[in-house]
């Protein structure tokens, strides 16, 4: 498979953010298969380790859709179209949340919490916190997820909580596989330390036997939410892949950390991350 891979996370610059680490996370795979995976951790001071839960996060999605690709295309022969959508809606969400928190506990168990962080979150939360951190420590790793996987027959794009994934064709059409959740309002989102996560975790299947996409855009909230509307937002991407076909991958890689950087500046002052996939589509 022919395509490549390229993205950036650049930290907020609202002052809200100048003591915190960057919380968004992003990394991905690439050789027969191709896999993108993007998290974003939670701002409030309740989710202090949420820079470790999107790191976690987009570690644990690289592994098990790696897994599940490998033996999903391995086999003699190979199961229909039809068995592996059913198979990765049915399994991916829970065995994600699973491996997600298994995670989590043995960092947490190695790295037990900060009594002075815990003493700062009391005098802006109230007792109760330390209640709820007792009983699910996750809390503090709370993040978002967004993953795309692509084989040469079919896509996976998998969304859990707030950002987004556009699919941009060769004639610079844009749609959106998972659209945004309804049940969403104003900066809540769902997340990987709900107790109940994976049934919010959105999983879409795409046969790519007829209409495979060019490209494939990535992104946590902090980048949609630096655009006034969702118009503007969707030019934007539509304007980069403009300039992938026309300068190329490589010289779009060397300016993103820059536009990214102007974009945070001048719009939502969040953390940023944009994950781009080319693929090699037919002429």
């Amino acid at each position: 498979m022919e395509s490549k891979i390229i993205g950036k996370c650049v930290k907020g610059l609202s002052p809200s953010k100048l003591n915190l680490p960057n919380q968004d996370y992003l990394d991905w795979r690439s050789d027969k298969t191709m896999i993108l995976s993007v998290s974003d951790g939670h701002g409030s001071a309740m989710y202090f380790r949420s820079d470790n839960g999107s790191k976690l996060a987009v570690e644990v999605s690289i592994e098990i859709l790696t897994d599940f690709l490998v033996k999903t295309l391995s086999e003699e022969e190979p199961p229909s179209l039809s068995a592996i959508k059913r198979f990765a809606e049915e399994s991916l969400p829970t065995q994600l949340i699973k491996e997600w928190r298994n995670r989590v506990k043995n960092h947490w168990g190695t790295h037990p919490f900060e009594q002075e962080i815990l003493v700062q979150l009391v005098e802006k939360k109230g007792e109760s916190v330390l209640k709820k951190l007792q009983e699910r420590p996750e809390i503090a790793y709370g993040a978002t997820l967004l993953s795309v996987a692509i084989t040469e027959t079919f896509a996976l794009f998998i969304q859990l909580g707030d950002g987004d994934i556009l699919v941009v064709s060769k004639e610079n059409e844009i749609c959106q596989p998972i659209p945004a959740d309804e049940e969403i309002m104003g900066s809540e989102t769902h997340s990987l330390c709900e107790l109940e996560a994976s049934k919010y975790i959105h999983v879409v299947f795409q046969s790519l036997s007829d209409n495979k996409p060019e490209l494939i855009f990535v992104s946590t909230d902090g980048l949609s939410n630096s655009f006034t509307t969702a118009e503007g937002f969707q030019q934007m991407a539509k304007d980069i892949a403009s300039l992938i076909r026309q300068e190329g991958l490589g010289w779009v890689e060397e300016q993103l950390e820059s536009w990214l950087t102007e974009y945070t500046h001048k719009g939502s002052g969040d953390d940023v991350t944009l994950g781009i996939i080319e693929l090699d589509v037919p002429p």
